[in-house]
């Protein structure tokens, strides 16, 4: 009987995992929208770029471009929660929208002349669209203290314009700010207790009050809830100390370069190995410019022979590892081209018959994904349909984004 049970529970919950439908950009004519994994539309097509976010959960940046601007758009659950905004980007963090924008700012003795010098600002906004932070902020961090517990508090850390730093308590189901420890403090230093010992997420803030005396104050997690511990005088007389002081960065993680140690190679490489290779990849811009459609740019590059490198049989190439001293790619494509692939993969695209495909190397295992597409894809969300269900970027003979795609070459695309 137990047995029964449970077979049946697993198929439940087995189809509504996999049940569970994609949104994803769709393409109609010269606009996009959001549509489903079958190409149901969901959200009309409206839109010059739709680009799709993916970490934690899913959302959509929509982008309208008009004579002289381009207006955002922020897209939840397949709807339009911000609308025609003049926001360069938007990022969920702990189910509140940050948007930021970029103005350009008078000329600092630090830059050349002509050069244009641009400062962000952010504001915070609710998954509804209420706005919570609207003051121009050169930053805005939100923080559960806790990251292992589900709570229904954060914190929201602020810095202005004039550099002075706030910090509040915001409830998620009353929406609002329930409390203000400090305001527009000039001053501002905190140690996260947690860098010292895992089990500490007490965090510590030492900051000047209203009158200009120094103030510290701890908070802490006490029972699924977001407290003041202590609130003490502090001397702010100046002492050495190994906690960072606080300034306009604060709010920013650090950029990690992860460099992957080398090893020694030993065998042979072949007299016919082809080091020289093409490589694809998105034109970069400056984060602050304004929006616009992709393109794409070929370079050349070179492989690295301690690693792997091309040979060419009757006019097919194939790849071959050096470690693992077999072919990698078979030699039956006609090209083999180096692109970027997202998070920690690696790969090539193929290119087989005026056709392309993919090879994708993972941490858990590598795969082919046949050439079945005329236009030239790039790799946007390696598991965005399911595992190694990847979507697809298509880009046109000239260069430009086209349509959204899955590795199975259903376009997410109709003419009308």
């Amino acid at each position: 009987m137990y047995k029964i049970v449970f077979f049946f529970l697993a198929i439940f919950f087995q189809a509504n995992l996999f049940g569970q439908t994609v949104s994803v950009p769709y393409r109609v004519g010269n606009k996009f929208g959001i549509s489903d994994q079958n190409g149901k539309i969901l959200v009309p097509a409206q839109f010059d770029v739709v680009e799709v976010e993916s970490y934690k959960e899913t959302y959509f940046q929509g982008f309208t471009f008009q004579e002289n601007a381009v207006l955002s758009s922020f897209i939840y659950k397949n709807k339009i929660v911000l609308s025609n905004q003049k926001y360069n980007n938007y990022y969920l963090s702990e189910d509140l929208i940050l948007a930021t924008k970029y103005k350009s700012v008078p000329l600092s003795s630090y830059h050349s002349e002509g050069e244009d010098y641009y400062t962000e600002y952010e504001h915070l906004y609710t998954k509804e669209g209420k706005i919570i932070i609207s003051e121009d902020a050169l930053s805005v961090y939100v923080n559960n203290v806790d990251e292992e517990k589900k709570l229904n508090q954060v914190l929201i850390s602020t810095t202005d314009k004039n550099k002075k730093y706030s910090l509040f308590l915001y409830d998620k189901k009353l929406k609002k700010i329930t409390k203000t420890f400090f305001e527009k403090s000039d001053y501002l230093k905190v140690k996260f207790n947690v860098e010292n010992d895992y089990r500490d997420k007490s965090i510590v803030y030492t900051f000047k009050d209203v009158t200009g005396k120094g103030k510290q104050i701890k908070i802490d997690v006490v029972k699924d809830a977001i407290k003041l511990i202590s609130s003490d005088d502090f001397d702010l007389n100046p002492q050495r100390s190994s906690n960072r002081e606080i300034g306009d960065d604060y709010f920013r993680d650090a950029d990690l370069v992860m460099v992957e140690p080398g090893f020694e190679v030993k065998k042979q490489i072949s007299p016919l190995a082809i080091l020289d290779i093409k490589k694809i990849e998105i034109k970069s811009d400056f984060y602050y410019l304004p929006k616009k459609v992709e393109e794409i740019r070929s370079l050349s590059d070179k492989l690295n022979p301690e690693y792997c490198y091309i040979l060419e049989k009757d006019g097919k190439k194939g790849m071959y590892y050096i470690h693992k001293n077999a072919l990698l790619i078979p030699q039956e494509y006609d090209e083999i081209v180096k692109t970027d692939m997202p998070g920690h993969s690696g790969g090539f695209l193929l290119k087989k018959n005026n056709k392309y495909g993919f090879y994708i190397a993972r941490m858990s295992e590598n795969y082919f994904i046949e050439p079945i597409f005329d236009k030239i894809p790039l790799i946007d969300k390696l598991d965005y349909f399911g595992e190694n269900q990847p979507l697809i970027k298509l880009f046109d003979e000239n260069n430009k984004f086209f349509c959204y795609a899955d590795k199975t070459g259903k376009l997410y695309y109709s003419e009308k």
